[in-house]
């Protein structure tokens, strides 16, 4: 277990101090970590001190039993001191029965909230006080506790579909405003943003354009001419009609999702294979693309000269990953409104791996990442890039 620890601390940007000899059944606090001034003890019960770290506790002796450091069945725990100069230390233990060694990560999550003496209702992301870091919820965390002191949250409006509601969102985004610190003097992330799935499924979905008209909006045809019907029917899946979808997509984003004011936020579009997407032709990229363009067409029209409610930038821009938006979107032209996007990268697992992801290069031409996702504890957190 004490291998395991050092391990995911290293990890997670910790400088390793003094590593006892559990093995040999060496007494003492078996990790000493610090980073950025603060200072972590962790204690695997089995060979535990003799004394207490807290001053106020010098003269008393533990009664925890001695044993291996292994996991067996008295019920091995890992303890965690908040070492500092002040008069406060507190100390929480987590039970880790049941669980191997690649479980180690799992619980150093908690640290913070030990070190403090708060319970957690939901696991704290490892984060530097310097970081400008976020978290991103959708319909998965309906009805579930969610950490409270980030610097902001990005709240997606669709559960799970680019046709239907987060069944969440009203809840979801209060506590975005309410729960949230906000970024300060950032001059572009804002405190709250939104996210929407995206899709182009042709004649496979539930709808499909039949013209540049649905309900009361004229969809714009100057970008690839009109969408017509076949025969009455659905039209056709070209060019046209998937920037037709994905321009009415967007409007019921914005109109029919329960977002207030749809104008002062910025909006994300998540790309991600998981959704139905138009595949196997010469042209299935570029009709993919044409419904992306359709969004953004839509979305860049109503938030064009607009701020947010913490007067940052409101706009749009593409979350995905290298590889899913290339499958998806192929080569964008310079000439597609997809050029320059600000890009919001997924799939680092740590935040050292989310800061390194914020030197890959943009998902279109022109482009900047500005935030970076990793996973933590089964929550989605986000990291700001610094600005280049």
């Amino acid at each position: 277990m004490c291998r395991g620890l050092v391990a995911t601390l290293l990890d997670r940007g910790w400088r390793i101090l003094p590593v006892k000899n559990t093995a040999s059944r060496e007494g003492g606090i078996d990790v000493i970590a610090d980073r950025d001034g603060q200072t972590m003890g962790a204690e695997v019960k089995g060979y535990p001190t003799v004394g207490y770290a807290d001053p106020k506790r010098a003269d008393e002796k533990k009664k925890a039993n001695r044993g291996a450091c292994t996991f067996s069945p008295f019920r091995p725990s890992v303890k965690f001191y908040h070492l500092d100069v002040s008069d406060t230390w507190v100390t929480g233990a987590l039970d880790m029965t049941g669980f191997g060694m690649r479980m180690a990560g799992a619980f150093l999550v908690l640290i913070g909230l030990f070190a403090t003496g708060i319970a957690p209702v939901a696991a704290a992301p490892p984060s530097q006080n310097k970081d400008l870091v976020g978290i991103d919820i959708s319909w998965p965390q309906c009805d579930k506790a969610l950490p409270t002191g980030q610097a902001f949250a990005i709240v997606g409006v669709n559960g799970g579909l680019a046709n239907n509601n987060n069944p969440c969102f009203a809840q979801q985004i209060e506590w975005a405003k309410t729960k949230t610190t906000g970024t300060g003097a950032h001059p572009t992330q804002p405190q709250v943003s939104l996210y929407v799935n995206t899709a182009n499924p042709g004649h496979q979905g539930s709808w499909w354009p039949s013209s540049n008209v649905y309900k009361d909006v004229v969809v714009p045809s100057e970008r690839y001419g009109p969408c017509e019907s076949v025969g009455g029917g659905e039209g056709l899946v070209d060019l046209p009609c998937s920037y037709v979808y994905g321009y009415v997509r967007a409007y019921e984003d914005a109109t029919i999702r329960g977002v207030t004011d749809p104008g002062s936020y910025f909006w994300w579009l998540d790309v991600e294979t998981g959704n139905s997407w138009q595949t196997g032709e010469p042209k299935s990229t570029a009709l993919n693309r044409a419904t992306l363009e359709g969004m953004v067409d839509y979305f860049e029209d109503i938030t064009a000269g607009r701020k947010t409610a913490d007067s940052k930038p409101a706009g749009v821009g593409i979350y995905s990953t290298s590889s899913q938006w290339g499958t998806i979107a192929g080569t964008v032209p310079s000439s597609s409104p997809l050029t320059g996007l600000p890009s919001w990268l997924a799939g680092a697992k740590t935040l050292r791996g989310a800061k390194s992801n914020c030197s890959l290069p943009g998902l279109t031409p022109n482009s900047k990442v500005t935030l970076t996702q990793y996973v933590s504890a089964g929550l989605d957190y986000d990291y700001v890039c610094p600005s280049k």
